[in-house]
């Protein structure tokens, strides 16, 4: 197994706070966040009090109103790339899904779509998993798949598509994306997307293959928009040149079940998405458009040795919002 890259910036995991925009009882100057607290090893932090943080909007201090544990139900949308480029990765990708979907807890709303230029279609989030892994394990045999499937890629255009699963905006809704983030084919600019992300608070993650040996031509905007949504993603880098006519054969577990660090990473953006902290806070100042804030612990020693997880983006303000 390659060893993963799991620095605070790498693994992306440097923003879990989707501001809930829908919530009609949160105001431009009181926006609710979601946020997390892991360790070096990767162990989820539950203890933590309002006063380990400070927080900062536009340079001027921001209160925080209060800071609970939410473990409330969550929805959560698997996006999973099968274009060319990913062909080296199938089986790991598939399994990757799997392992999403066993770690969620029983009763959470689950979905998946396969997509490269086009995608197989919205689908109805359901309690029932086994259906939904039913359905993943047919379309990993290619011939299931539509040949325009996988061709050229349209990531961000299939998760605007990807919005209508969810329907009405929930606290906790979540895109759980397995692609190596390359996109030759959307029409979407990716900062309009992120504002409509932004508004429905769902937050995304991903497991990413990251290439390397060569420079790819293709956007990717995938580490941006999990920045600012408030996702994370761990990232798993290969050899281009090498796997470009290999299979990545290396599984997230075993035959003596022994499990991967790969899976054990998974394990911990899972634990992140349905075992979060709620922070509500007082900005000093009202804002028009998408704003940009910042989250520190208090004592500058503790991010020695913990990684705070938050959003670095707050949604637009509508124009009707409140001035004070």
């Amino acid at each position: 197994m390659k060893k993963l890259l799991l620095g605070a910036t790498l693994i992306s995991l440097a923003a879990s706070a989707a501001p809930l925009a829908h919530s009609q009882q949160n105001s431009c100057l009181q926006p609710t966040v979601y946020l997390s607290v892991i360790d070096r090893k990767g162990e989820v932090i539950e203890d933590v009090s309002p006063g380990q943080f400070a927080a900062f909007y536009r340079g001027k201090p921001a209160r925080i109103l209060s800071l609970a544990q939410d473990r409330g139900p969550r929805r959560v949308l698997i996006l999973l790339d099968a274009s060319g480029s990913m062909e080296s990765t199938h089986t790991l990708d598939f399994d990757v899904a799997d392992e999403v979907l066993d770690r969620l807890p029983p009763g959470t709303l689950v979905g998946a779509m396969v997509f490269a230029k086009q995608d197989t279609g919205v689908p109805v989030l359901t309690p029932d998993r086994d259906s939904v892994r039913k359905q993943l394990r047919a379309l990993q045999d290619d011939k299931h798949l539509p040949k325009a499937i996988k061709k050229t890629t349209a990531l961000l255009d299939t998760i605007q598509e990807s919005l209508q699963a969810f329907g009405s905006p929930q606290e906790g809704d979540t895109l759980y994306v397995i692609s190596d983030g390359e996109d030759n084919s959307s029409r979407l600019n990716w900062r309009k997307l992120d504002d409509q992300l932004l508004e429905r608070g769902i937050r995304v993650f991903a497991m990413r293959i990251d290439w390397t040996g060569v420079s790819l031509s293709a956007d990717d905007n995938l580490p941006d928009v999990i920045t600012s949504t408030g996702g994370s993603a761990v990232v798993l880098p290969l050899d281009l040149v090498r796997y470009g006519e290999l299979t990545y054969k290396q599984p997230l577990r075993d035959t003596t079940g022994k499990i991967s660090r790969l899976a054990l990473q998974i394990g911990v953006q899972v634990r992140i998405i349905t075992d979060s902290q709620k922070m509500r806070l007082q900005l000093p100042e009202p804002a028009r458009g998408k704003r940009e804030w910042q989250l520190r612990f208090s004592d500058p020693k503790l991010s020695k040795d913990l990684i705070l997880i938050y959003q670095h983006t707050l949604p637009a303000c509508p124009a009707s919002a409140p001035n004070d």
